[in-house]
């Protein structure tokens, strides 16, 4: 009985600091609000190869996410090295025959890559949208394979523009950009932070979070 009690009284004590810890968590998760509420799907999902071994997708919202910066960052992911892969980005609307920028990729490794427009020298216009894409070449035995998402910049609101002086430089800012729609930033953002403080637990729980909002929850669970 006494070894019993002990055990009753060990577990409520661990209880009760893990509570707070959790509801803490869920009161300060990243909250991804989409700009356009019921706008169409526009994000192809999944590009697959060799009887779904090879996986790889983009790192967007499932409806055309906004971005704020003119030169961001584009993550997709991969299950397993890609030798050679192409990355295209291509304005459809108003509609352009020559893609704005065209290159070839590859992924030394599985896991998050990036592209970094900025290095490439391309600027997105504003109210433009944008598919991005990544494209496995076909090859013998196998077929083309791919996955995109839109994208278009807007300019910030004025309470958004007060938000983000108000936070210090350095910052988390993800939540931020969240909120008001701007999926890309508040996923470069985040990232950022993570490369430089990869033993962040919480920072890597909140970029979990935000990719199970937009129904990615293979790649949130890579990461």
């Amino acid at each position: 009985m006494k070894r019993n009690a002990q055990w009753i009284i060990t577990a409520l004590a661990v209880c009760a600091v893990l509570l707070p810890i959790k509801s803490s968590y869920a009161d300060n998760s990243p909250v991804y609000t989409p700009p356009e509420t019921g706008a169409p799907t526009r994000r192809l999902g999944a590009g697959t190869r060799s009887s779904g071994r090879l996986s790889f997708f983009v790192v967007a919202p499932e409806s055309t996410g906004h971005v704020m910066n003119a030169q961001p960052m584009l993550y997709w992911f991969t299950n397993q090295p890609i030798r050679q892969a192409r990355f295209r980005l291509q304005q459809i609307s108003p509609m352009t025959s020559k893609p704005v920028l065209e290159v070839k990729v590859r992924a030394k490794k599985g896991g998050v890559q990036a592209i970094n427009l900025a290095a490439h020298k391309v600027q997105l216009k504003y109210d433009v949208i944008y598919e991005w894409s990544i494209v496995l070449p076909a090859s013998p035995g196998k077929r083309k394979a791919l996955t995109s998402a839109t994208l278009k910049r807007v300019p910030p609101t004025p309470k958004l523009k007060q938000s983000l002086a108000k936070a210090k430089k350095g910052s988390a800012l993800y939540a931020v950009y969240a909120r008001s729609g701007f999926w890309y930033d508040a996923i470069s953002n985040i990232s950022a932070l993570i490369d430089a403080r990869p033993e962040d637990t919480m920072l890597l729980t909140h970029r979990v979070v935000l990719m199970e909002q937009v129904a990615l929850p293979k790649i949130a669970r890579a990461y």
